[in-house]
């Protein structure tokens, strides 16, 4: 049976070079900035959390009125303005550490099969790529599998492009 708690082991931070590749880091200092210098750009009420419910967890989109898209950046910048606790990028890392291995019995899978989630937009760390761009991490579901990547925040999101908050 697949799980709606997941417990997260925080006794090591997350680290992007050995979660996503070499050279990504975590995004540092003001937007305009390079990403290098400065305090780390993540959730610091999230990066405390030890376990997450997911049954209490709300999947926003940051859309408003007749939207159907927004830029990544402008997505981020609604849906910490409204003071969520925003799910942070160890979660996600440990979302799909569970879910290789124990696939069918995942939390990812019970997101997918319970709340219909298949597409997560995990926007409590901004990571930087080796060229300087701002990213989160994302999972997505394509029919038979969970995969993750780097989603740029200079895309643009849509209805579906679900970020995990704790209210």
């Amino acid at each position: 049976m697949a799980r709606a708690i997941l417990d997260i082991n925080r006794t090591q931070p997350f680290d992007p070079q050995v979660f996503v590749r070499r050279e990504w880091a975590i995004w540092r200092g003001p937007l305009a900035g390079d990403g290098l210098v400065g305090t780390p750009e993540e959730d610091l009420r999230a990066i405390t959390l030890g376990r997450i419910d997911w049954n209490k967890v709300r999947f926003v989109n940051g859309l408003k009125g007749d939207e159907v898209s927004i830029l990544g950046e402008t997505k981020i910048q609604r849906i910490r303005k409204a003071h969520r606790v925003v799910i942070d990028a160890l979660v996600g890392a440990e979302l799909y550490r569970d879910y290789e291995r124990l696939p069918k019995r995942s939390t990812l899978e019970w997101l997918r099969k319970n709340r219909g989630v298949d597409n997560l937009v995990v926007a409590g760390t901004t990571l930087r790529c080796p060229a300087g761009g701002r990213y989160v991490l994302y999972f997505s579901h394509n029919g038979s599998v969970w995969d993750w990547g780097g989603c740029w925040l200079g895309c643009r999101h849509g209805a579906d492009s679900w970020t995990p908050v704790i209210d």
